[in-house]
């Protein structure tokens, strides 16, 4: 168990201080698309609802210095203006290319906006160190099971079986640390006092910015993106 501990302790060093974290980046796109999004639906709406504003851009009451505007009274000109605002009202004005187009683009945004919020709803997050939900095992498992689920995921998320997974490293250190957790004496100590074997933790720094910004398959397309 000590060459574990030593083993253990070694890879420690080589944690990061940053990670990249989905669900911040999540929760910031989502938040920017709402600050876009609900201006623009609520001005799309008023626009087609209430059409009266586009015959008042036509003929303002006001000027922009703020003075009464007065049209002519001649029935030429008040005709003339009626037709306009009915003009303005009819719903072949309302819907024209440009607005369906706007309806179409804010209709794709929302369904982004609710894709968003789904996954993050149905996002497993381990809000605290649990060795038995890393290894996915029970909290009654015993000795055997224990070590059987931890090989399985070790093997799994080996750093030299996922040389083209960066985050591979992270994920087999944070198995090595929950069952460090239930078989090791000094770091189950460290769990029960403090949560996590380790001890008392440190500071970590997350980057609100999505894991694909360093997986391999991306690489070249961050990279064409950014040029």
């Amino acid at each position: 168990m000590s060459q574990f501990r030593d083993t253990f302790t070694k890879d420690q060093k080589k944690e990061p201080l940053l990670d990249y974290d989905d669900s911040a980046a999540l929760y910031f796109f989502g938040t920017v698309l709402l600050c876009i999004l609900l201006p623009w639906t609520y001005s799309l709406i008023m626009g087609i609802l209430f059409p009266v504003k586009t015959f008042l851009k036509e003929y303002p009451v006001k000027s922009s210095g703020g003075s009464v505007i007065k049209y002519c009274k001649t029935s030429f000109s008040q005709d003339r203006m009626y037709k306009a605002k009915n003009e303005s009202t009819r719903w072949s004005n309302r819907l024209t290319v440009s607005i369906l187009i706007q309806i179409v683009v804010v209709i794709l945004l929302w369904y982004l906006v609710a894709q968003i919020a789904i996954s993050l709803g149905s996002e497993t997050q381990i809000s605290q160190f649990d060795p038995f939900v890393i290894l996915e095992i029970s909290s009654g498992a015993t000795d055997r099971e224990i070590k059987k689920a931890y090989r399985h995921a070790s093997l799994k998320y080996h750093p030299d079986k996922n040389p083209n997974d960066p985050l591979a490293a992270s994920k087999f250190m944070l198995i090595s640390k929950a069952y460090a957790a239930l078989t090791d004496e000094v770091a189950k100590k460290n769990y029960e006092m403090y949560g996590n074997p380790d001890g008392p933790s440190a500071m970590k720094v997350g980057i609100g910015l999505p894991r694909f910004l360093v997986e391999e398959q991306y690489q070249l397309l961050i990279l064409i993106v950014f040029f």
